[in-house]
């Protein structure tokens, strides 16, 4: 399916609780295409202040891996 968003753990743990769907914390963040550098997507990781990112497909859409940054 298509990439709607990505979920945190620390934005799941500070407000879980009954009625909160998925939806509800899913944020925008940018994805990487396949054939991103790795010098790149740290870039992209420090630029928006986040741990990981998802790796789209040719289309731009869905959802083909993780960034993650203890794994760069």
């Amino acid at each position: 399916g298509d990439l709607l968003g990505t979920i945190v753990a620390a934005d799941a743990l500070a407000t879980a609780g009954p009625g909160v769907t998925a939806a509800d914390l899913a944020r925008t963040l940018p994805s990487l295409q396949a054939g991103t550098p790795l010098h790149d997507a740290v870039s992209v990781l420090h630029e928006h202040a986040t741990t990981g990112l998802p790796v789209v497909g040719p289309a731009g859409r869905d959802a083909i891996g993780w960034v993650d940054q203890g794994e760069v």
